[in-house]
C-alpha cells in the first residue's frame, strides 16, 4: 500500500511520506512550483504563465527552458510523481491518482470554512484546531510575487479566527490561553494596535500589569521603527488606564477555586458593561439563592474593571444596619479612589457629603460643621451632593452592592434618584439578592418596581451548577479524579450549588467516602458515613435562613423534615393534627423563603424541601423529645391514611 504524502507549506516547507521525510525537494523554486501547482489544482495551469510567474526577467525561450527542467528535477524528487502530477506541451496540474495525500493549507481553509458556517454555535475546539493548523505564513522563505496575495489572504483568516478565539477565551476567562494566541498573533503581525490593546487588558486582568505595561513599550518600539508613527489614542489611553490601575488587587475568598458554569452570566455582565461605557447608566440584579455564586460573580466583575484601570467600588448591606441611613453609600465614599475625589470637590458639596463621612472635613477644619437641623431640612441637597460626587468620578464606574435585601430606605431613594438624573452616564450598579429574603410588603419592592418600570434593571440569575461541572469544581479543589458514582452522590446532595460543593470537599466529607470499601459496590449518602455531618459553613448558611421563619412555617417544617425529603400535603395535614389552613399557610411561607416547593404530580400534591441539606438541618436540630414526639405523629398519620386506603379497595 502506497504511503499517504502528507505536505507542508505553512511555516517551513516539509514533505513526509508517511513517516519518512522527503529531503529531495530543498530548491526555493522547485518548491514554489510544487506549491503554485497545490493551490490551484482545480485546473491545468498553462506553461507559459508558469515560465513567466517563476522567471519574469528571463526572455521567453530561457524561461520555458528553465520550466522544462524544473519540471523534470520536479519529477525526479517528487514521490509517486507519474501518479500525482499530469503534464502535456500546454499545461501542468496536480491531478493525483491511486494516491492519498494531504495539505495543511487545504485542511486550514476547510476548518476556516467550518468556523463560518457555525459561526453561532462556533466551539472553542473548532477555533483552536484552526489555530492549531496555521504553523505559520505560507512558504515564508518564497518571495516571489504571484505568492504574496495568497499568502496575505491566507494570514488575514489566521488573524480573524485568531482575534474570534481570544474573544472566547476572554469570556470563559481563560486569560493564560488567551495571553498565549494573542503573543502567537503578534508574531504574524507585529505592527496590529488593537492586538496590543487587547494583550495588555488580558494581562491586566490576569494581574500582570508590569508586563502590560512592558507590551506598551514594545507597541511604541515597533511602530517607531518600522512605520516612524506613535501608537493611536485608543492604544495611548489604554496605556493610562493601566497607569492608574491598583498594581495589586486583594485576593477573593476561595480566589483559589475556579468560578465555574458561569459563561453566560459573565458574557452578560460584560454585555451590561459595554453597554454602560458607551453611556447608558444601568443596574443588574444578580439573584439566587445564598451560596449559588452571586457574590463570586459580582467580585469577579469588580476585579476584572480595576486590573484595567477603571474605577470599581463595593459595599455590602447588613441585616443589623439596614436601619441606619447611606450605609453602603458610606462605604463607597470611604474607598480609597472616592477619598481622592472627594478632596477635589467645591468646599459647599463637601460640606453636604460630610454628614455621612465628616473625615473629608480634616483637610479643610475652618470648614462649617453641618448642624443637626441642616440634616433634617437639607435631604434634598445631600442627594444632590452624593450624584454630583459619583458622577463626577472618572467613568465608566462601577458600583458593587452585596445583599440589597438589607439595604436601608434611604439608599435605596438615592439609587433610584441617581439611575434617573444621569440615564447617559457611564455607569453601572452591580447588587446580588436573595429572592427567599422579599416577602410582600418588603420595602425593597417598591424600589425594584420603579427601576423596571423606567427600564433602568437587568436581572440575571445564575443557576446550579451542572453534574459535570459539579464534578469539575470538587476535582479541581482535591487535586484528583474522583469515582463517578460519588460524583453522582455529591450533585444529588449539593444540587450544584457551589458554596456547598466547596465546603463539603474541605469538610473531608468525600475523602472518607472515598476511603470506605463498600463505596465502589453501592455508594451511599455521603452524610451516611460515620462521622459525617453538614459542614459548619452550609451549616450556618441554611441555619440562616430557618431563623427567618415565622413559628408557624418553622412547625409545619418540623413536621415535614421528619416524613422525610419529600411529603404530600395530606400527610403533612394529618401529622399536624388536621389543622389544614396551618399547614396551607406556613407552606406558604416555606415556598415564599425559597425552603420548600411544590411537586404536583397528576392529583396529588407532592412537596419537598429545595436542598436536602436543609431537611437534615432542621431534623438535626430538633430535641429528642419534640422528634418522638412528631414522628408519633407521623406514625399516626401514616395508618389513618393505610386504614382510609383500605376501606377506598374494599368499596371498590
Amino acid at each position: 500500500m502506497t504511503p499517504t504524502l502528507h505536505i507542508h507549506l505553512l511555516g517551513d516547507f516539509l514533505l513526509t511520506a508517511g513517516e519518512t521525510p522527503v529531503t529531495t525537494i530543498t530548491i526555493p523554486r522547485l518548491q514554489s512550483l510544487l506549491a503554485y501547482l497545490l493551490l490551484h489544482r482545480d485546473a491545468p495551469q498553462d506553461r507559459s504563465h508558469l515560465a513567466f510567474l517563476l522567471w519574469p526577467d528571463s526572455t521567453e525561450a530561457q524561461a520555458h527552458a528553465n520550466l522544462r527542467q524544473l519540471v523534470y528535477r520536479l519529477r525526479q524528487s517528487l514521490p509517486y510523481a507519474d501518479q500525482l502530477l499530469h503534464a502535456d506541451k500546454q499545461s501542468l496540474q496536480w491531478l493525483p491518482t491511486h494516491v492519498d495525500w494531504t495539505l495543511d493549507v487545504l485542511e486550514f481553509e476547510q476548518a476556516c470554512i467550518l468556523e463560518q458556517v457555525q459561526k453561532k454555535v462556533v466551539t472553542r475546539q473548532t477555533l483552536e484546531q484552526v489555530i492549531r493548523l496555521y504553523r505559520g505564513d505560507l512558504l515564508p522563505d518564497c518571495d516571489e510575487e504571484w505568492i504574496v496575495p495568497e499568502r496575505e489572504r491566507l494570514c488575514h483568516l489566521f488573524l480573524q479566527v485568531a482575534e474570534r478565539l481570544i474573544a472566547l477565551l476572554e469570556q470563559e476567562r481563560d486569560y493564560t490561553t488567551a495571553i498565549e494566541i494573542a503573543h502567537k498573533l503578534l508574531r504574524h503581525d507585529p505592527l496590529h494596535e488593537e492586538t496590543y490593546c487587547q494583550l495588555m487588558r488580558l494581562l491586566a486582568v490576569h494581574g500582570d500589569r508590569e508586563e502590560a505595561l512592558r507590551v506598551y513599550n514594545t507597541c511604541v518600539t515597533s511602530l517607531e521603527r518600522r512605520l516612524g508613527v506613535k501608537p493611536s489614542e485608543a492604544t495611548q489611553e489604554t496605556y493610562n488606564l493601566l497607569l492608574r490601575a491598583t498594581p495589586r488587587i486583594p485576593a477573593l475568598m476561595n480566589r483559589g477555586v475556579p468560578l465555574l458554569g458561569r459563561n453566560a452570566e459573565w458574557q452578560h455582565l460584560q454585555e451590561m458593561w459595554r453597554k454602560a461605557g458607551r453611556g447608558r447608566s444601568h443596574m443588574v440584579m444578580l439573584t439566587g439563592e445564598a451560596g449559588i455564586g452571586k457574590t463570586r460573580l459580582a467580585e469577579e466583575m469588580q476585579i476584572w474593571v480595576s486590573r484595567q484601570g477603571m474605577t470599581a467600588v463595593s459595599a455590602h448591606c447588613y441585616p443589623t444596619l439596614g436601619h441606619l441611613p447611606y450605609t453602603p453609600v458610606t462605604a463607597w465614599l470611604r474607598t480609597a479612589p472616592f477619598q481622592a475625589h472627594l478632596l477635589t470637590l467645591d468646599p459647599a458639596l463637601r460640606k453636604e457629603i460630610a454628614r455621612l463621612v465628616p473625615e473629608i472635613l480634616r483637610a479643610q477644619p475652618l470648614l462649617p460643621q453641618p448642624t443637626i437641623s441642616e440634616m433634617e431640612w437639607h435631604h434634598q441637597r445631600l442627594l444632590e451632593a452624593l450624584t454630583h460626587a459619583v458622577l463626577s468620578m472618572c467613568q465608566p464606574l462601577l458600583l458593587v452592592l452585596d445583599d440589597l435585601h438589607w439595604c436601608d430606605q434611604q439608599t435605596l431613594e438615592w439609587l433610584h434618584y441617581l439611575l434617573r438624573f444621569a440615564p447617559e452616564a457611564c455607569l453601572l450598579l452591580v447588587a446580588t439578592l436573595r429572592p427567599e429574603e422579599i416577602l410582600p410588603g418588603h420595602s425593597l419592592l417598591t424600589f425594584l418596581n420603579m427601576v423596571q418600570r423606567d427600564g433602568l434593571i437587568t436581572e440575571i440569575s445564575p443557576g446550579p451548577l451542572t453534574i459535570t461541572e459539579t464534578n469539575s469544581l470538587a476535582e479541581h479543589i482535591m487535586g484528583h479524579s474522583l469515582d463517578p458514582a460519588l460524583s453522582v452522590i455529591l450533585y444529588h446532595e449539593t444540587e450544584g450549588n457551589p458554596l456547598f460543593v466547596v465546603e463539603m470537599v474541605h469538610a473531608g466529607t468525600l475523602e472518607q467516602a472515598e476511603r470506605e470499601p463498600s463505596t465502589a459496590k453501592s455508594p451511599q449518602p455521603l452524610l451516611t458515613y460515620s462521622g459525617s455531618t453538614l459542614p459548619p459553613m452550609v451549616q450556618n448558611v441554611l441555619s440562616t435562613r430557618l431563623a427567618q421563619l415565622s413559628p408557624l412555617a418553622r412547625e409545619i417544617a418540623n413536621v415535614a423534615a421528619v416524613i422525610g425529603h419529600e411529603f404530600t400535603f395530606s400527610l403533612l395535614v394529618l401529622a399536624c393534627e388536621g389543622r389544614e389552613d396551618a399547614v396551607a399557610q406556613g407552606l406558604d411561607e416555606l415556598w415564599q423563603r425559597g425552603i420548600g416547593r411544590e411537586q404536583c404530580v397528576g392529583t396529588i400534591e407532592n412537596y419537598n424541601f429545595t436542598h436536602v441539606g436543609l431537611r437534615e438541618q432542621i431534623y438535626t436540630s430538633l430535641s429528642p423529645a419534640t422528634r418522638r414526639l412528631l414522628q408519633r405523629r407521623f406514625a399516626e398519620a401514616c395508618k389513618v391514611m393505610e386504614e382510609g386506603e383500605g376501606r377506598k379497595n374494599n368499596s371498590a
